[in-house]
């Protein structure tokens, strides 16, 4: 899984990134720098995502001057913003996770409008499986924000049943997503922290509300058995859908919380010990 990021300053953060997510405000910046500094990336393998800011449109004039700097440029377009012009002359692009692609139906018809990419919310996220058997067939690549909810309901922040993920879910997130994102609110500093601990620990023992800007929930990361992540990912939402009376994540969360108070916690190996205690508990209750 390739992980995109802004373009940064400091050299050594760039060997992480596989894409970089440009920003362009009209407003304030000029075409002409933003050509200049696209040629210096000219010979550059990184494929480079450009953002039009505050819900203005390209025009076909400037969409074309920045097509001509380099290969492997996209066109991220905001949830106000018109895509008829590239869809028009088939120009590279794809939709802000904004645009909550959240049915198969939905699905279906941005992956008709040629794009290059998507992302997907609500219920399509526990049908990924399915989903991106789909997108394979239109040559689609799936991305995902590691550090949100993809879902626009308020009330999942406290939903227990809602698709979050953690570092111990990066494998599985792999097969079927291709491309990773932060929300970085403008700092590096968040970009360190995160990546080093999504892919280098590629293992988080604090509160997981901490990981994950929508969660509104404590849940004990120390404790918290992440394979109910993954097992969602193709559950289907049937508690909902077909209401069933499975309560597995529930369950997972409140075991949890459970064996915290117990004073458990797992160790690298998931193994179950006693805080403090070097011996493995094999017999918990």
């Amino acid at each position: 899984m390739k992980l995109a990021a802004p373009y940064p300053l400091r050299e050594e953060r760039r060997d992480k990134i596989d894409e970089y997510n440009i920003t362009f405000d009209k407003k304030k910046h000029k075409l002409d720098d933003l050509r200049t500094w696209l040629l210096t990336q000219k010979d550059s393998p990184k494929r480079i995502n450009i953002e039009l800011l505050n819900d203005e449109n390209w025009t076909d004039k400037e969409v074309r001057a920045i097509l001509l700097t380099r290969d492997n440029i996209y066109f991220k377009i905001g949830f106000q913003q018109d895509f008829s012009l590239f869809i028009q002359n088939n120009y590279p692009f794809f939709l802000s996770e904004k645009y909550q692609i959240n049915s198969f139906w939905r699905l279906i018809d941005v992956l008709r409008l040629g794009v290059s990419d998507v992302y997907i919310s609500e219920d399509l996220c526990y049908k990924i499986k399915e989903v991106k058997k789909l997108c394979n067939t239109y040559k689609v690549r799936l991305r995902i924000i590691l550090n949100h909810i993809p879902c626009y309901s308020y009330t999942k922040q406290w939903d227990p049943t809602a698709p979050f993920f953690t570092p111990e879910n990066l494998e599985q997130l792999s097969q079927y997503f291709d491309v990773a994102e932060f929300d970085l609110f403008n700092s590096w500093n968040r970009f360190d922290i995160l990546y080093k601990i999504w892919f280098v620990d590629k293992v988080w023992r604090e509160d997981l509300k901490f990981l994950n800007l929508d969660l509104g929930m404590s849940i004990p990361g120390e404790t918290f058995i992440s394979d109910i992540c993954t097992y969602k990912m193709n559950c289907g939402h049937r508690c909902v859908e077909k209401l069933d009376t499975c309560n597995k994540c529930a369950q997972y969360l409140e075991f949890a919380e459970t064996m915290k108070d117990k004073g458990f916690e797992l160790d690298t190996n998931k193994n179950w010990v006693k805080n403090n205690d070097e011996e493995i508990i094999k017999d918990i209750f």
